[in-house]
């Protein structure tokens, strides 16, 4: 039981560090296929909406969360651990409601830097 607790904290932290990394990946995916430059960032953070960027964090988020979960079932499955297909699902519902948590209760945080980023772009 503390091997599978252990487990999962650690595919949760691994999911933070993978979420940080798959947000810095869908800006370089943008900047090579849309040959961003300083004007042209500029332009796409004053068009995207508060929502418009929560929702894109959320999506990033839910896939992040959703491989964690994948490779989390393939070690649990290796580990002989009992119930590996609904110990991952636990830890992707897991995931999903930390981020919640962190978002709702730092939403005005958010929303400030991303004020701030628009702010710096003008």
């Amino acid at each position: 039981m503390i091997r599978l607790c252990f487990l999962m904290l650690i595919f949760m932290i691994l999911t933070r560090f993978l979420l940080i990394g798959f947000i810095l990946l869908s800006f370089y995916i943008k900047k090579g296929l849309s040959h961003m430059d300083e004007k042209s960032w500029d332009l796409y953070f004053q068009s995207i909406t508060n929502q418009g960027y929560f929702f894109r964090f959320f999506l990033i988020a839910v896939i992040t969360s959703m491989i964690i979960s994948c490779i989390s079932y393939f070690v649990f499955t290796a580990l002989n651990i009992s119930q590996a297909f609904s110990i991952s699902i636990i830890l992707f519902i897991l995931n999903m409601l930390f981020l919640y948590v962190d978002m709702r209760k730092n939403k005005d945080v958010l929303i400030h830097k991303i004020e701030r980023i628009r702010m710096v772009s003008e």
